[in-house]
């Protein structure tokens, strides 16, 4: 039997362990986001726009950790899914679970394709 380890797996893993803490409250008033921005580097310029709240329908926000070519993926496909419920189900809003059903499996795919790497971001 041959026991292996799966690096691309463990390397994202990784990179959302050292990503920055993003943080929700619910509150009787609203809600409250709050995101840490961790600097990687000070020869790097900082960024001017946040990279960390994405905005997925016009009452879904979301906060990512990790990295944010992968957190642009997911985003993107949570907006699409967003959008084909919206069309497809008489204008209806999306609830905030049929999103998090879109965000799970589009990282399930990343972790069960072969060819595609593990998505290093959460959110």
């Amino acid at each position: 039997m041959i026991l292996g380890r799966l690096h691309q797996v463990e390397y994202a893993i990784e990179a959302i362990n050292n990503a920055g803490t993003c943080v929700g409250l619910q509150c009787t008033d609203g809600i409250v986001l709050c995101a840490e921005r961790k600097v990687v580097s000070k020869l790097l310029a900082p960024s001017k726009t946040s990279e960390k709240t994405y905005t997925v329908d016009d009452h879904v926000v979301c906060l990512v950790a990790g990295l944010t070519s992968d957190a642009n993926i997911l985003i993107n496909q949570s907006r699409l899914g967003s959008q084909r419920f919206l069309f497809f189900n008489y204008f209806f809003k999306i609830n905030v679970d049929v999103i998090l059903i879109y965000f799970s499996i589009t990282v399930q795919v990343f972790i069960q394709v072969p060819r595609t790497n593990a998505c290093g971001a959460s959110g």
